[in-house]
């Protein structure tokens, strides 16, 4: 986090890993529920072949879009480009 320590203040011990993990634990949720919510429904609907395309096409794209985040930060890293050039 770029402004942690500005808008939270200095934050140790078990609450500030508490508050990270229901934060990640959350984002989890909201991402599964994208993710997967269209597969379950078709599947509960006995459209079990558009169920699973759905599902891989769903989990191929978000690969894909991490994948591609994960080049760039490297791209960024084997640049030696300051920290302060690419964070807005």
């Amino acid at each position: 986090m770029l402004h942690g320590n500005a808008w939270f203040g200095n934050s140790s011990g078990t609450l500030g890993a508490f508050v990270v993990l229901m934060l990640f634990s959350l984002s989890a949720a909201v991402v599964g529920g994208l993710v997967f919510g269209e597969s379950v429904m078709l599947f509960f609907e006995n459209k079990r072949k558009d169920s699973i395309t759905a599902a891989l096409y769903s989990v191929g794209w978000l690969a894909l879009y991490t994948i591609i985040g994960m080049l760039l930060l490297a791209m960024i890293a084997a640049m030696n480009i300051p920290y302060h050039m690419y964070m807005w």
